[in-house]
Formats: C-alpha cells, structure tokens, sequence
C-alpha cells in the first residue's frame, strides 16, 4: 500500500502529463490554424510557374533533339565518301593549279621523271557489294567546298581561257567544271532521248569570285536540286533517266593537268543518297 507521500507524487506527475499533452495538443492546433490554404490567385501563380517549367524543358529537349541527336547520328551512319578533305592535306585547301591531276584520259603524267601528284581514285561504296560493278547508284548528292580565283585571261592558264576546267568526274557523267569567261559553274550530266542517242544537259550557276562556295547537288532520278551555301537557288528535271557513274569499276577524276581552273577546293563529299534540306543545314 501507497503511503501517501507516494500518492501526491503520483497525482502530480500526471498533472503534469496532462498539461504537456495539452500543450503539445495546442501546439499542432496553433500550427494548423496558421497554415492558411491557398487563395485563387496563388494557386493560378503556381500552375503558370508549372507550366513555363514543362514549355522550357520541352524547349531544351527539342534544341537537343534537333541540333546534337540527329547531326550525331546523321554522321555516324556511314552514308557518305570522302573524296577530297584538306584535313588530309595539312589543313590546307587543295589548290588546282595546272600542274596537278592527270590528263585528259585519266594517264598519269610524269614531268623529268618525276610524276605529277594526282588524286584519281576507285571509291569503295558502302551501299554497293565490293564485287558488284554493274549496279550503279542513281540517288546521290555531292556537296564541294570551293574558292575561285581572280585571274586575267592570259595569265597562269595552259589551255584556252574559253574551256570549261573539270574539277571533278565520274567517267563521262557527272562532271563538274568551271568555265572562266562566263564565270559560270558547270553541272554536266547525260540521258538518253533514244535507245542510240546521248544527250548532254549543263545545269549552270554563276561563280563567285574570291569568295568560299559551299555547293551541294542532290540527284534524285530525273530532278537535280542545286543548293549554294545552304539555300536551293535550282531545281531541274531532265527529259529522261539521267546516265551515272556511281559504280565501283569507275575511276573519279579529280581535276585536269595543263586545264585546272586554278582555284581552291576544301572538301568534296559524296553521299549514297538524297540529302534533304533539312539535313543540308545540320551539314
């Protein structure tokens, strides 16, 4: 049994219990009947704020969608052959002078024993089996990076002033050339009007002189779209399926000795498809 010491011990403990209950209890009261829910006004605040949140992170997953996913992924297809790249020439443009490729018909010339530096070479096509040499490519784009010069008719050039310098050829077609007295880059490209006929079509734009060009021509069966520094400026149809030789027995010829156009040339890359605009200006 309690004395009662004991007891009025016991009393008071829970007396004390009972108001630090209470307090504790009007304690979450207080709490609770500060926390004041929100009025109209800032509840809208906060969707606004949401919503300019999700609008900018769509934002930034676009940029990246648009401007390093697909150009990553564009390049890394190997879709594309590099034919000339100054990167492979100490970072300098190839310059064609008129002591540089080989002659007309494609033979090597040596000059006092020595022979003339050239670039002719047999393309390996990526979409094309190493053994076929009859399938040819008919939807292709070639895109040149290049700077004419600004020479005087009777200065540093080996042939007529009046012909057109061959700056890159497939055979007999496609060939691309610069003619300097109509200041005119030339596009030569064959079909056929008769089973027995061929017929030449020159797709032409004007050069501009001293000034870095960034060309790309798009084939695409019959219709040529000619680009100059990202923007189409031609669209052409042919009269019929065009003749090409985009195949791996033929030799690309890249300028002509003794008829150069003497002008710089960065890059000229050929791709085994039809380049879209879109993708031009991820180029």
């Amino acid at each position: 049994m309690k004395k009662p010491t004991e007891k009025i011990k016991d009393m008071n403990t829970n007396e004390m219990n009972t108001k630090e209950m209470f307090s504790k209890y009007k304690n979450v009261k207080d709490r609770q009947k500060s926390f004041k829910p929100l009025n109209i006004k800032q509840e809208k605040t906060f969707i606004y704020i949401f919503f300019i949140a999700g609008v900018v992170l769509l934002f930034i997953t676009f940029l990246y969608y648009e401007f390093y996913y697909l150009p990553s992924n564009f390049n890394n297809k190997k879709n594309f052959i590099t034919i000339l790249d100054s990167r492979n020439n100490k970072n300098n443009p190839y310059l064609f002078h008129q002591k540089f490729g080989s002659n007309s018909s494609g033979t090597i010339v040596v000059e006092n024993g020595i022979k003339v530096k050239n670039l002719d070479n047999y393309i390996e096509y990526n979409t094309l089996n190493p053994d076929d040499c009859n399938t040819t490519l008919m939807n292709v784009s070639i895109k040149l990076n290049l700077k004419l010069p600004y020479i005087s008719p009777n200065q540093n050039w080996h042939k007529s002033f009046r012909n057109d310098k061959n700056i890159i050829q497939f055979a007999n077609s496609p060939i691309i050339s610069y003619n300097p007295i109509k200041n005119k880059i030339i596009f030569a490209i064959l079909y056929k009007d008769n089973p027995n006929r061929s017929i030449t079509e020159k797709i032409e734009i004007d050069g501009i002189i001293e000034y870095w060009m960034d060309i790309m021509y798009v084939i695409e069966n019959r219709i040529i779209s000619v680009y100059l520094n990202k923007k189409l400026i031609k669209k052409h149809i042919l009269k019929a399926v065009p003749i090409l030789n985009f195949n791996n027995r033929t030799l690309v010829k890249v300028g002509d000795y003794n008829n150069n156009f003497n002008g710089l040339v960065n890059n000229i890359t050929l791709y085994e498809k039809t380049i879209t605009a879109k993708e031009i200006q991820k180029l």
